[in-house]
């Protein structure tokens, strides 16, 4: 018989707290609460970001945005300047005179390429100055970014034009017969998605927007596969390129497996999407939340209730920030280190044995993620990185 407070019996107690742990922790993973990939970071601070200032003549709420992790710096538009903010401390650094409507990041040479429905302005990270301007032929509004190709794509009316990143020049136009709506880029497969519709009036905020997604190889530029969406309207399209998954958002998600194109699951949320592929996490902005989708399981963890309905809606994967703008402020949600994060039940379960055991592990299970060495270090000459050196 065990002594009460001899080694033995402070053993016995311990085994007994770990079993009714973890009996809590398996009702909770049952019911939902402790669902596998839930990030058990803290609280998330939420904090507002006044671009536009107070009194500016400006008649015009913020539309795009577009953030470049590699410098932690976010850009947004109210389609008359274009405002830089410092996302280290949310302060505006610079404000530009550039008609602009989409806005596309390379986070690999640090360029930002605004498209104003004619021409493409393309942007020097490293100084905030216009370094060249793109005319394009078929018209440029909606844009997406291949930084692993240094390859732009902007879309107007019926056609994709194709831009050489490292030339500024239009190489080729890819006429797809049907009206583009949506557009996004994997750039680890290289593959084009394009959201399609038959019909001329369909508007981007509209239901009759399009119905077709558009499977196109980036080395031919040629449509591999067209993937019907019946009534759905994406609105919206959102790649995690480390899963290899294509998100659909319109009057629902769907959530398209991008390695045989095969659309998985059907997710009954809509809004602006975003996507962190560090953590999974699908972010969905209908104007008075946004919901916190886990990639692992396409269910919804969370919601936030935050007023921002403005169509602007980016995420940081370095810093784990989420942006969205509205009105003349841009709202930054910070859900902690991405680094920090329960990545399943068995996780779960080995981090509560180690806490509680071991005494000395942690709660949270670490998530490497893939650090590119050149935007760390400088080169051993001393110089800075490439992607940092100033262009033209």
């Amino acid at each position: 018989m065990a002594v009460k407070g001899s080694p033995t019996a402070r053993s016995a107690a311990l085994v007994r707290l770990v079993r009714i742990v973890g009996i809590v922790v398996a009702i909770c993973m049952f019911f939902g609460i402790a669902d596998s990939g839930v990030s058990w970071a803290a609280t998330p601070a939420i904090r507002s970001i006044r671009a536009i200032k107070k009194g500016a003549s400006s008649f015009f709420a913020l539309e795009g945005l577009a953030v470049n992790p590699e410098t932690n710096t976010v850009y947004t538009t109210d389609g008359l300047e274009l405002f830089v903010i410092n996302g280290a401390n949310d302060k505006v650094t610079h404000t530009l005179h550039v008609d602009s409507f989409g806005l596309g990041v390379d986070p690999v040479t640090g360029m930002l390429y605004v498209t104003n429905g004619k021409t493409v302005s393309v942007i020097n990270g490293a100084t905030d100055r216009v370094v060249d301007t793109i005319d394009v032929k078929y018209g440029a509004v909606f844009i997406a970014v291949n930084p692993s190709t240094n390859t732009v794509y902007v879309t107007s009316g019926k056609t994709v034009s194709v831009i050489n990143g490292a030339t500024d020049r239009v190489t080729h136009a890819i006429h797809l017969g049907a009206h583009v709506f949506a557009i996004a880029m994997n750039p680890t497969t290289n593959t084009l998605y394009v959201g399609l519709s038959e019909n001329s009036y369909a508007t981007y905020f509209g239901q009759a927007a399009a119905n077709r997604l558009a499977v196109i190889n980036g080395a031919t530029d040629k449509v591999t596969r067209t993937i019907d969406l019946s009534s759905q309207a994406a609105q919206q399209l959102a790649v995690n390129p480390t899963t290899n998954t294509v998100y659909v958002g319109g009057n629902s998600i769907f959530v398209i497996n991008g390695a045989n194109d095969k659309v998985t699951h059907q997710l009954f949320v809509s809004g602006l999407m975003t996507v962190n592929p560090a953590t999974n996490t699908v972010y969905v902005n209908n104007g008075k939340a946004v919901s916190v989708i886990n990639g692992a399981t396409d269910k919804v963890t969370s919601t936030l209730h935050v007023k921002s309905a403005g169509i602007g809606f980016a995420v940081n994967q370095t810093t784990n920030t989420v942006y969205s703008s509205d009105g003349d402020f841009v709202s930054a949600i910070s859900f902690g280190n991405p680094s920090h994060s329960v990545v399943s039940g068995d996780s779960i379960w080995l981090a509560v044995v180690g806490l509680v055991v071991v005494g000395g592990g942690s709660a949270l299970i670490n998530v490497s993620k893939r650090r590119r060495l050149d935007a760390q270090q400088a080169d051993e000459d001393g110089t800075p990185p490439q992607r940092y050196q100033r262009r033209r």
